[in-house]
């Protein structure tokens, strides 16, 4: 290969703006960007009020699959910070089938709790085809189905823990606030109830963004070239008009010493608290395992995420307690797919 050839063609995606960037693009009409202003670029506030910041995870790992069924494990986690040092740290953990069933004439997919501690309704039902899951015009995988359900998790784990906090304490959910899928959007609203009658905010952190500038570049690139503070918030950047998406948009650099910026939401209710809660997160952004990230988060994914190793032992464990039916389930397996053997290959 010609990596000197390689590298012109490259460049110019690597240059970090042009001097046409104005806003962010949106392909949805209820997103309008706000033309870039220097003037939106904010210093983080110093204050350090005695607020705790609650941050919310969840991992999942799959057991047993097939084509019409699939098990798997869901673990979610609350970390609670107070005066940056942890105060509490709590895990839940369940297991949930996910099956096909046949219902009024059309077949859907039906959830069964094994162990329930968060109180999930007792079960959700999904389309094949639900198109807020699927993938292209293909059915949606039965696997996808766990992903949804460890999200509602987190969702219920964060009302559970803001009915905990106090006036002024903030939630941070890992991702956005934006309702996406079936069923999800009537855990939100239970959310956000149970803060609003706590005057707890929520709020989203997000990991990474794919957002572009109007003319196609880094969204991000384009702000961290823009700006002149050593750490900053930028607001507005956007008017969000979705019945879906009740949030205030902002864009984080939370340390002197690192090169990340985060997108950061914040519920429209909780306008008043989110310089507080920009503020904490930066004082809880300063570990230099992830300088720039919430340690928090951190904390969470790390107590949320179930091992490798952790899942080789549930299977095995599985293995043990289903003896003759192991035949079965592995001839079950068997009608999923061939990558499994053709990974193997060597």
């Amino acid at each position: 290969m010609d990596f000197g050839k390689l590298r012109d063609i490259l460049r110019p995606f690597l240059v970090h703006s042009s001097a046409q960037d104005e806003k962010i693009y949106f392909s949805d009409s209820k997103y309008t960007a706000i033309p870039f202003n220097d003037a939106h670029f904010h210093p983080i506030p110093k204050e350090s009020p005695a607020s705790s910041l609650a941050f919310i995870d969840g991992g999942q790992c799959e057991l047993l699959k097939s084509s019409h069924f699939s098990l798997q494990c869901i673990r979610v986690c609350a970390v609670i910070y107070k005066n940056n040092i942890r105060t509490h740290f709590e895990r839940e953990e369940f297991y949930v089938l996910i099956s096909v069933k046949l219902d009024n004439g059309r077949l859907r997919y039906e959830t069964t709790f094994f162990g329930n501690p968060l109180h999930l309704q007792e079960s959700f039902l999904f389309e094949l085809e639900d198109a807020t899951l699927r993938q292209g015009i293909h059915k949606v995988p039965v696997s996808r189905i766990g992903e949804a359900v460890r999200r509602f998790a987190e969702l219920k784990m964060a009302e559970k823990t803001a009915g905990e906090l106090q006036n002024g304490d903030a939630v941070v959910l890992d991702g956005d606030l934006r309702s996406s899928m079936t069923h999800e959007s009537m855990l939100f609203d239970a959310l956000y109830r149970r803060a609003k009658e706590k005057c707890v905010a929520v709020s989203g952190f997000c990991k990474a963004s794919t957002l572009l500038t109007d003319k196609g570049n880094s969204w991000n690139n384009f702000l961290r070239k823009k700006s002149k503070l050593a750490k900053w918030y930028y607001h507005p950047a956007a008017a969000i008009e979705s019945p879906v998406h009740p949030a205030e948009m902002y864009f984080l650099k939370l340390n002197e010493s690192s090169p990340y910026i985060f997108r950061f939401e914040a519920c429209k209710h909780n306008a008043s608290q989110v310089g507080i809660v920009i503020s904490l997160l930066a004082e809880n952004a300063a570990d230099p395992v992830f300088q720039g990230y919430p340690y928090g988060l951190i904390e969470a994914d790390q107590w949320a995420r179930i091992s490798r190793q952790e899942e080789i032992s549930l299977k095995t464990q599985l293995q043990a307690y289903l003896g003759k039916d192991e035949i079965l389930a592995e001839e079950a397996r068997h009608d999923e797919d061939a990558h499994s053997v053709l990974d193997a290959i060597r």
